[in-house]
């Protein structure tokens, strides 16, 4: 059984997101003169296949994917899943545990097992072949430039635009049928604090000082209980 994989889709939106990064085939040009092959983050609604967060970061961690993350909660709510692979930057522990603080179930693939998350592989063949193919004769391409045209071209082309999926719909207008099952999402500082990990350190009796990350911090000892 956890091995059975068949067709399906969310019976509500927002019930089930879909979160991957991939690698552009694409140059992009840093300050400092240095080519980059761009990471991009995109995350869709199951259902609707709305692309509810669209952005190219220089690399594929953590931090980057909390902070894509964190920009399409703000926009659309919070989702009652989210699937993602078994890439290091999904399960990190700031990962994990900013899901779980914030109720969204985190479901994840097979290892090897891309096919499981179709919906995500097919919005990757209409990147390549619609926007990254416009995009290609733009010398320098600048990682700025990428993302503001990464999103002209989801608002106004890719949700505008009929999915055959979709029985001729687009996802904004399946998106806005509903119906839906989001919830609001919390202030900023909620995020930070949710995405974060959480140790515990006992202090050195000799000098009062604990270690986290490699760095040794001095402690008071009126905290030493």
């Amino acid at each position: 059984e956890a091995r059975e994989i068949r067709s399906y889709e969310a019976s509500h939106v927002h019930g089930l997101w879909h979160l991957d990064f991939h690698q552009a085939r694409v140059k992009v040009l840093d300050a400092a003169g240095h080519w980059h092959t761009p990471m991009v983050l995109a995350i869709l609604d199951d259902r609707s296949r709305l692309c509810c967060h669209l952005q190219c970061y220089l690399a594929e961690t953590a931090e980057c994917l909390v902070h894509g993350l964190t920009q399409a909660l703000l926009k659309r709510g919070l989702p009652r899943a989210l699937m993602t692979d078994n890439g290091a930057a999904m399960v990190a522990e700031e990962t994990r545990e900013g899901l779980v603080r914030l109720g969204i179930l985190q479901e994840l693939t097979l290892p090897y097992s891309a096919y499981q998350n179709g919906k995500q592989e097919v919005f990757w063949a209409q990147l390549e072949g619609r926007l990254l193919e416009l995009l290609r004769g733009v010398t320098p391409l600048r990682l700025a430039f990428l993302n503001q045209a990464a999103q002209a071209w989801v608002e106004q082309d890719y949700h505008r635009r009929p999915h055959r999926e979709l029985a001729g719909a687009t996802p904004l207008d399946r998106m806005l049928a509903g119906p839906e099952v989001s919830r609001p999402a919390p202030a900023l500082e909620a995020f930070r604090l949710a995405f974060s990990r959480q140790v515990t350190r006992t202090q050195r009796k000799s000098d009062g000082t604990v270690v986290v990350a490699g760095v040794r911090y001095e402690v008071p000892s009126r905290f030493r209980t």
